[in-house]
């Protein structure tokens, strides 16, 4: 896990997820003050990276982008369990068949 710090564009964080090979961007959103701002850099996010990186989100605020998160192909996780289950698969899915 890298912690890359608050309020960074889309193509920043996507540029360290690819330089560190990353399967997974997650992002927790505390507060929203422009929906479609935030709404267009998901957007870019998802265009910038590889279609095997999965973003995930949650947050205090996510749930304003639950309708959203499908079409942006992005994890809605709206509790620290549903995250953790979601962190498991993906580890699964990195681990492949045994």
């Amino acid at each position: 896990m890298i912690y890359l710090g608050p309020n960074l564009p889309a193509a920043e964080l996507a540029a360290a997820a690819i330089e560190v090979g990353a399967q997974a961007l997650a992002l927790s959103v505390t507060v929203i003050e422009d929906v479609e701002g935030l709404l267009a850099e998901l957007r870019t996010l998802r265009g910038l990276l590889p279609a095997s990186v999965e973003i995930v989100i949650g947050g205090r605020a996510a749930e304003t982008l639950t309708e959203a998160c499908g079409a942006l192909k992005v994890i809605h996780c709206p509790t620290l369990p549903i995250f953790r289950e979601e962190l498991s698969r993906l580890r699964a899915r990195r681990a492949g068949p045994r």
